[in-house]
């Protein structure tokens, strides 16, 4: 029963340790297809006006600068650090 349990303590330490003895140093780039597709121009937004007199074709950002940087807020009146 002690030979049974310590072969199954040791199984689970080797199990265990495995990823830590792996390669990680290794990167794996993405398939230029797929890189193509993740650094493609966003879809423009179409925003229309109430009464439909007005559009608008927006292009957004990817990564939008966050307003609120280090503790600092933007100084709207709707922010939500502000309450």
């Amino acid at each position: 029963m002690l030979a049974r349990r310590l072969l199954l303590a040791l199984a689970l330490a080797a199990s265990l340790a495995a990823p830590a003895f792996a390669d990680v140093s290794r990167y794996r780039a993405a398939v230029p297809a797929i890189e193509a597709v993740l650094k493609a121009q966003p879809i423009p937004v179409v925003v229309v006006a109430p009464r439909g007199a007005v559009i608008a074709i927006e292009t957004p950002l990817r990564y939008p600068p966050w307003p609120i940087s280090r503790g600092r807020c933007c100084g709207s009146r709707g922010c939500a650090s502000i309450r």
